[in-house]
């Protein structure tokens, strides 16, 4: 093996495919393994085909909140469930009627349905919980059981 002097002009030609394709492989590998170990219920349909929206949930002192976001999307297509424990949010985004005469270079927004299932904390409240539809943005505020939260104990000495 021969070694030659460092050349960003030859950076493409001789190792630039390679290496394209060893990161491409990487990111397959990762997704097959962000699937696998995915929580139980975030993988309760294996053949449900839809787009999953990205959640954010933040905890308050009082509750809890998570907040999707969720861009065209009317409250009428919008559902959101407590089960025992989990929080289903569902819904739907309708595709938009494209003309015959248009001709797409490239389509990366998604219609179609959604199920997103989050595990509910132990302390929330499945039976007081709120959604809001504002700005493309659906807000579910679970309240916290007051009382319901860790407690010290104290060790003692043997």
């Amino acid at each position: 093996m021969a070694l030659t002097p460092w050349d960003p002009r030859r950076r493409g030609r001789r190792w630039g495919r390679p290496w394209m394709d060893l990161e491409r492989w990487r990111e397959e590998i990762e997704q097959m393994f962000d699937q696998m170990m995915a929580p139980l219920e975030d993988r309760h349909d294996l053949f449900f085909r839809g787009w999953r929206p990205d959640a954010d949930v933040v905890e308050q002192e009082d509750a809890y909140v998570i907040r999707l976001d969720l861009p065209g999307i009317r409250r009428e297509d919008l559902s959101v469930q407590v089960f025992d424990d989990r929080l289903v949010i569902s819904g739907e985004r309708q595709a938009e009627v494209r003309e015959e005469r248009e001709q797409y270079v490239r389509a990366e927004r998604y219609a179609g349905r959604f199920r997103r299932v989050l595990p509910l904390p132990p302390d929330a409240d499945g039976d007081r919980v709120r959604a809001v539809l504002k700005n493309g943005v659906l807000e579910v505020i679970l309240p916290k059981v007051p009382g319901k939260e860790g407690r010290q104990i104290t060790i003692e000495e043997a």
